[in-house]
């Protein structure tokens, strides 16, 4: 039980950290050169949140290696779950009412979840023996 308090306190620090969502440079670089046109910054959005998805993947491999069959089951379930709740989430910020700029925040929530997301699971990785 002492494992599973101390590695949902390790999440739950991950999760604060994750407060800005990382995202890389190119994504930045994108941004700033795109002059504010919305389809330019809908490209870097995509562009960055397929980066983040790769990434999250790729880590998300790496804790299910750590774990048990049963556990790994689990894991993946959860994780069909999260991105549902993310989609929905995020979904809920474009309306008809809010036409390209519901899409910059529909883009952007995604983004950032999955950003917070990736820290939690690298966290799960970097902590892997304390995790049940």
């Amino acid at each position: 039980m002492r494992r599973v308090v101390v590695a949902l306190s390790l999440v739950a620090t991950a999760t604060l950290t994750a407060a800005s969502a990382e995202t890389s440079a190119v994504y930045a670089a994108c941004i700033a050169d795109s002059g504010g046109a919305t389809a330019v910054i809908l490209d870097c959005m995509a562009a960055e949140i397929r980066r983040q998805e790769a990434e999250l993947d790729r880590w998300s491999r790496r804790f299910l290696r750590t774990l048990d069959p049963e556990s790994a089951t689990r894991w993946q379930e959860t994780q069909r779950l999260w991105r549902s709740y993310r989609d929905r989430q995020c979904a809920f910020f474009h309306h008809p009412r809010s036409g390209s700029g519901g899409v910059v925040d529909v883009q952007q929530c995604v983004l950032e979840e999955t950003a917070r997301h990736l820290t939690v699971v690298r966290a799960l990785v970097e902590n892997a023996g304390m995790v049940p």
